[in-house]
């Protein structure tokens, strides 16, 4: 059994294109290291849902990581960078 996140045009026996996705953000200047400027910078790839707790409570400075919901099928989340 899988969870979907429901919409208006839900069909339980197709495949939803909406993932979670963990992303990390490594070497943030302390600046960027807040809840809105990391949600700020990680908005450009999907809506931004939650931070994890090590993150939240600065207790990890080398990476920031943060939980996104992604619509593979979109053009502009399947382009690889760098």
């Amino acid at each position: 059994m899988r969870i979907f996140k429901w919409f208006v045009d839900f069909v339980a026996n197709r495949e939803s294109s909406i993932a979670l996705v963990w992303v990390s953000l490594p070497f943030l200047p302390l600046h960027f290291y807040r809840k809105d400027g990391i949600f700020s910078i990680a908005q450009a790839t999907g809506k931004t849902l939650k931070l994890d707790q090590a993150t939240l409570m600065k207790t990890r400075p080398s990476v920031a990581l943060v939980c996104l919901e992604v619509d593979l099928q979109r053009e502009k989340n399947l382009k690889k960078y760098g």
